[in-house]
């Protein structure tokens, strides 16, 4: 159903535009995108995420969730902050909101998964996600 859709976008018209802006209208379309698979199909009891990514994921998962009455549960195998600050550095604003953004969704969770018990320790030292 949504194949139509897809393949009429053409990444190349946002590759000349300013990279924030080309970020902004990436997120939106793979919002939408991911929001119209998620509504068309059967309704699901839970919804298992990886992360990375987290941007628009975790959102339009958890919004899902919150619509469908469904279980959000996040199997972290690294945070997409942390890759996004290989290329921008640490103190990007993007880096941060990136950063606040899967703490928020995160936390919001009604189960979370982890590739080590490192990672689970330093989730919980994070941002209190147990």
């Amino acid at each position: 159903m949504l194949g139509p859709i897809y393949k009429d976008f053409n990444a190349k018209h946002i590759i000349d535009l300013p990279r924030l802006l080309s970020y902004i209208l990436k997120t939106l379309w793979q919002s939408v995108v991911l929001l119209l698979a998620l509504l068309c199909k059967r309704r699901s009891h839970h919804v298992l995420v990886q992360n990375p990514p987290a941007i628009p994921t975790l959102a339009v998962c958890w919004l899902y969730c919150l619509v469908a009455r469904a279980n959000l549960i996040i199997d972290w195998h690294n945070y997409g902050y942390s890759i996004l600050a290989l290329n921008l550095g640490d103190r990007h604003s993007l880096v941060r909101l990136s950063h606040w953004f899967e703490g928020y969704f995160g936390a919001r969770a009604h189960a979370n998964l982890c590739v080590t018990k490192a990672m689970k320790t330093d989730l919980l030292k994070k941002w209190g996600i147990g």
